[in-house]
């Protein structure tokens, strides 16, 4: 999991810092499908990267979907690592009173 949020991270704030010093974002700001666009491809980029380092967790592709969307920041980025660190955290000291319902 932890590992699927940083890859989203990563492509998530490469995007966003692409749009904000490239000039795409005037560029993307006057048509609404081409902001789409660049949320998707950053989706779709980051669900490519977790499955080619085995780090597969679809939720985390919302995350480089959300720095894109809602643009990047410093408090975004921090809080989407550590609520997964969190929430990793969170499952080993619980694991022994979990069921696996598999």
């Amino acid at each position: 999991m932890v590992g699927g949020h940083i890859m989203a991270v990563i492509v998530g704030t490469a995007i966003s810092l692409a749009i904000l010093f490239s000039g795409w974002g005037e560029v993307a700001s006057c048509s609404r499908i081409s902001w789409d666009l660049l949320a998707v491809v950053s989706a779709g980029l980051s669900m490519l990267l977790m499955a080619m380092t085995d780090t597969e967790h679809p939720p985390a592709a919302g995350t480089a979907l959300g720095l894109v969307v809602v643009g990047w920041t410093p408090s975004a980025v921090l809080f989407a690592l550590l609520r997964s660190v969190t929430l990793s955290a969170i499952h080993l000291v619980l694991r022994p009173y979990l069921k696996n319902l598999l």
